[in-house]
């Protein structure tokens, strides 16, 4: 029983990772794409403007946590940006999809928050980001990020596609002006149609990836309750 449940666990993993959009690592011919193609355009702090395609932050699309910017003087000095408790416990994370995406700017690159919980131990620094959203409005809002976060893209020009791991501090901003499935570039069948990307379609792969992560992690509480019984002693 233990057995096929750790095997089932393992399926469940493998069809949820395979769902949520993230590349895996580079193959022989490159690293492989996201299964949703972001294509737009990025400039840079030195002012060159990049044809874009196949945008990632941190190689992935889809929940990308962000963390609110702090603004009461009991969690931050603002001289200093330093954070003065621990973001992961005080501080909302917001999960950003780049579907809801229009533009991402970077107000402030050479501004970095620190939060150190002693003065001996690890450093974790974070970058601002202002985020543009593509509803009618045009939604405006400031988030940190890790700042060992990159930007993953290929660069496309008439010569090809080049890919390019970009600093968030070498950003100015980045557009993202449309998005297509990788799987629709080949029709299933000689002149069917190509499928259509609509906001609905993402919000069902998304809706499926919850069920997917609630039903692994039933599993693993299976496997612990299986792993206590073991352990218990015989009466």
């Amino acid at each position: 029983m233990k057995k096929q449940i750790v095997i089932t666990l393992s399926m469940f993993s493998v069809i949820f990772l395979g769902n949520w959009g993230t590349p895996s690592e580079p193959s022989a011919e490159g690293r492989k794409k996201p299964n949703i193609n972001f294509h737009g355009t990025l400039k840079t702090r030195q002012g060159k403007v990049l044809k874009v395609a196949n945008i990632t932050i941190g190689r992935m699309i889809r929940q990308i946590p962000m963390y609110e910017v702090p603004t009461k003087e009991e969690f931050v000095d603002r001289k200093t940006h330093t954070i003065k408790e621990d973001p992961d416990k005080k501080l909302e994370i917001t999960r950003i999809d780049l579907v809801e995406v229009s533009e991402i700017r970077v107000p402030h690159p050479d501004t970095i928050w620190i939060y150190q919980k002693e003065e001996k131990s690890r450093k974790h620094e974070y970058i601002e980001l202002t985020i543009i959203s593509n509803d009618k409005n045009r939604t405006k809002n400031s988030y940190l990020i890790p700042l060992n976060k990159k930007v993953h893209l290929d660069g496309v020009s008439k010569a090809g596609a080049e890919e390019k791991d970009i600093p968030l501090q070498a950003i100015e901003s980045m557009k993202i002006k449309g998005y297509t499935y990788r799987d629709a570039d080949k029709p299933k069948k000689a002149g069917e149609p190509r499928e259509v990307v609509t906001a609905k379609k993402v919000e069902k792969l998304k809706d499926n990836n919850e069920a997917l992560r609630e039903r692994v992690q039933e599993l693993q509480q299976e496997v612990k309750g299986l792993k206590q019984q073991k352990a218990a002693p015989a009466a």
